[in-house]
């Protein structure tokens, strides 16, 4: 099967029964900083069976990319950032604008950059296969992105904006590892769809290892005009910075005043950014979203988390608006905590509901000891001094004096009145009206709780 066709969509009940993904558990154990007990936590998997795969298979942690020394040959080694800046180590000059200067892709337009996989001799970047047995990462409860693992830090290079749709495509695949898809062009489907709609059917399993050279060459070589999308993985995330009413300019503006966001990697799309990061401390409760987390910068800006499993639009893209998406920030993509991104953007993680129904507020009538059916209220009201006459025997219906006439309009009458009464019919809730405005949404409750203060 082509991995880019559409494949049927895989249901909760069916994906639950299916076998672990051994590859994605090995890759999300080797590019993350958790043990083989806190693994086999997320993945649901026995602990001892991982441990005997891990020694059998020869498993091993990638070199952590803020720890890697720097080379003796001077090429660059990314740092962890704190203040949300991103610094690079190496012979090379930085930019005026701090960002660091990236080797040249190659002029025909492939992509060798930094990934693993061998640059064929035509130029064009070889892709990854599809495993053997067929499965993909689809199946995980979590893909992790296939990184650069060479110690190298991702980066977004400082001429990417030279490169065709199928050379960006190639790079955005063999050098970040990152899922890309085709998406529908500006001008076809729904307004509101319209370059961002995928093409497959089943994109939200879609993976970097269901990804090939031919598979990319159909979708964005000469004669198509698919927008190029990413399923994003873990541990990337983008943040979409929209004000759509004024074409970003509101975004801009914000911008300006964040110095420390100045030399993140930085997509201009038709309304705003996108900010590309590494964060590796997301909450669980955000890794399986059905949309982006959203939340309002100020009036005019709006902010969206794009996560695990969401869909991204990426440069050279074409806008519905005409816009074509272009890197205006180049440079190493940072890594920064989940702290930082709630503390930038006004991010949230959703509260996790606690198991079991919600318990039901008890009646009004559960405090009261004795059973209310059986209660003489008129001998109650008789005591406390507001029995008036009986109107109707048959429905036990008596005037009687309302315990709020204070508050009616006109002078107290001299005797209970029909315009306050009570119902007292055997082995029923006993019922209290009184016809005045001030009182009209006073019942029986008010009544019994205002005799229990007279008289307990």
């Amino acid at each position: 099967m082509n991995p880019l066709t559409p494949k049927p969509d895989i249901s909760e009940s069916e994906a639950d029964v299916m076998k672990p993904d051994w590859p994605t558990i090995r890759t999300h154990y080797e590019s993350s900083d958790e043990s083989f007990r806190q693994v086999a936590a997320r993945f649901e998997v026995p602990f001892d069976t991982i441990k005997k795969r891990s020694s059998r298979e020869k498993w091993h942690k990638l070199a952590e990319v803020e720890s890697a020394p720097v080379p003796n040959d001077g090429t660059s080694t990314a740092h962890s950032v704190e203040n949300g800046t991103a610094n690079s180590i190496g012979t090379g000059m930085s930019a005026d604008n701090g960002t660091a200067e990236m080797a040249p892709v190659p002029e025909n337009g492939a992509a060798n950059g930094t990934g693993t996989d061998p640059v064929a001799q035509n130029g064009t970047a070889e892709m990854a296969p599809v495993p053997e047995n067929g499965t993909t990462h689809g199946s995980a409860p979590i893909i992790v992105s296939t990184a650069p693992k060479n110690g190298t830090a991702p980066t977004i290079p400082a001429d990417i904006n030279t490169l065709d749709r199928l050379a960006a495509a190639q790079f955005y695949f063999n050098t970040l590892g990152w899922a890309i898809h085709p998406l529908f062009g500006p001008d076809r489907g729904e307004p509101r769809e319209r370059g961002k709609k995928p093409v497959l059917k089943a994109w939200r399993q879609h993976t970097a290892a269901d990804i090939n050279s031919d598979d990319l060459a159909k979708c964005f070589g000469p004669g198509s005009d698919h927008n190029i999308g990413c399923v994003v993985r873990p541990p990337f995330v983008h943040v979409d910075l929209d004000s759509k009413s004024d074409a970003g300019a509101s975004v801009m503006e914000w911008l300006a005043t964040m110095p420390e966001l100045a030399v993140v990697p930085r997509e201009r799309t038709g309304g705003g950014v996108h900010l590309a990061f590494i964060c590796r401390d997301l909450p669980e409760t955000m890794l399986k979203p059905k949309q982006a987390p959203t939340c309002k910068i100020n009036d005019k800006v709006d902010a969206e988390l794009y996560l695990n499993s969401l869909n991204l639009v990426l440069s050279p893209s074409v806008h519905k608006s005409g816009h074509q998406y272009t890197w205006e920030v180049t440079g190493e993509i940072p890594q920064v905590s989940w702290v930082q991104l709630c503390r930038w953007f006004g991010f949230s993680a959703p509260e996790t509901k606690k198991p079991g129904r919600p318990r039901k507020e008890k009646p009004w009538w559960s405090k009261w000891s004795e059973n209310l059916r059986t209660l003489d209220l008129t001998a109650v009201m008789t005591k406390l001094g507001h029995l008036g006459e009986c109107l109707d025997a048959d429905h036990a219906k008596w005037s009687v004096r309302c315990p709020w006439e204070h508050e009616h309009s006109g002078a107290a009458n001299k005797t209970p009145g029909s315009d306050a009464i009570i119902f007292n019919v055997p082995k029923t809730m006993p019922g209290f009206r009184c016809l005045h405005s001030h009182c009209e949404q006073r019942g029986i409750k008010d009544l019994l709780e205002w005799a229990e203060e007279r008289s307990p």
